[in-house]
């Protein structure tokens, strides 16, 4: 099997040879599906998205999860992911990333004006998908975007529970049934901070 630059993540920290190294994945395999997930924290994309994210990275996606908790490496590599740094990830801008599929967490769109209005900026892209993910849909949003539930294969929830329990959480149990969001067009008119033209 070949393995993609998500799958063998160069441990470094500090610096932004993570993020150079996914940019030269796209030059060097650009057909390969790419998302990102953008999180508040690695665990919560492993207990929130985790058998989503198995699953995908089983066919065949390169994915990565931007967070600015590097902590949980080792719970990402066991679902086949790489971790790449918020703040620099945002510098650079997301979109540079070229994600076909871009989750972001309800926690860090609402605090960070930058992820709403990439956000926006993808869902006015056709030939990519973005999505929500987190406790709750944001407000100005309610009744504007479609559930998009996701139900982990056997493997995945097997992968997602030793991911958990890597990270320190050995009583954590798996849920079986993943839930994110798809926002609709007309959401772009009140998203608060959204970005004009």
């Amino acid at each position: 099997m070949d393995v993609t630059p998500a799958q063998n993540p160069r441990r470094v920290r500090g610096n932004t040879a993570p993020i150079q190294h996914w940019l030269t994945g796209i030059r060097e395999r650009p057909l390969i599906h790419r998302a990102i997930v953008v999180a508040p924290e690695s665990l919560a994309a492993v207990r929130d998205l985790g058998g989503w994210i198995f699953d995908i990275t089983a066919a065949g996606w390169q994915v990565a999860v931007v967070t600015p908790d590097l902590d949980h490496q080792n719970s990402l590599r066991i679902l086949g992911v790489s971790a790449l740094d918020l703040k620099q990830a945002l510098s650079k801008g997301i979109r540079t990333l070229e994600p076909d599929h871009l989750a972001v967490a309800t926690e860090l769109y609402n605090r960070e004006e930058k992820l709403r209005d990439t956000v926006v900026r993808s869902l006015r892209q056709t030939d990519s998908v973005t999505t929500l993910w987190g406790s709750d849909l944001p407000s100005e949003l309610n009744g504007m975007a479609t559930v998009r539930p996701h139900r982990p294969s056997s493997a995945a929830l097997a992968f997602k529970t030793a991911a958990i329990h890597a990270a320190g959480y050995p009583d954590e149990i798996s849920t079986t049934t993943e839930t994110m969001w798809s926002p609709h067009k007309r959401a772009l008119q009140t998203v608060p901070g959204r970005t004009h033209g």
